[in-house]
């Protein structure tokens, strides 16, 4: 265990050489939590351009947060995630409303400076699954283009949720 003199003799090392302190040897970095994840990189050389886009959206991480957003699947279909920027903690929306922010349950925290891009695609892949559950060419899923609800073909009084459609695309 360092002591604090070699922590701060560290910490001054890495800003002069301008590496993230938070950065440990193989290669993730520590949360404010505690969590470690992978972050994501883009590296340039010999001619070509790589990036860890799959490793940083299938780390374990991911479905951690999956596995805490899943009051979302049981919500309604209008629900939202709320970020408490102070802390990191996210709640259902409906939940700070009718209990308040003291009271409301928490789902889970992040660490808003290195894993929000980790949380909108949890998000995402939680949603896409509250969506498109059950579909199959048996039974579609039906997109209503007028007011972007989203429905099961053979249970057209479930909606599933809405979509934000933009402007439609023309070749």
């Amino acid at each position: 265990m360092a002591g604090p003199v070699v922590k701060k003799l560290l910490s001054v090392f890495n800003a002069l050489i301008g590496r993230d302190p938070r950065r440990n040897p193989d290669g993730t970095m520590t949360t404010r939590h505690g969590n470690r994840i992978i972050p994501y990189r883009v590296t340039a050389g010999g001619g070509s351009i790589r990036s860890n886009l799959i490793e940083f959206m299938r780390q374990p991480r991911v479905r951690e947060l999956q596995r805490q957003l899943e009051p979302l699947l049981k919500a309604g279909p209008d629900e939202k995630i709320t970020v408490n920027p102070d802390t990191g903690s996210f709640y259902l929306a409906s939940d700070i409303r009718k209990n308040g922010m003291v009271k409301a349950t928490v789902l889970g925290q992040i660490d808003l400076d290195l894993e929000k891009e980790l949380l909108d695609h949890a998000l995402q892949l939680v949603m896409m699954h509250k969506l498109f559950r059950g579909a199959s060419p048996e039974n579609p899923i039906i997109l209503d283009e007028v007011t972007g609800r989203v429905y099961p073909k053979n249970d057209p009084g479930e909606t599933r949720g809405h979509v934000k459609l933009g402007p439609k695309v023309m070749r």
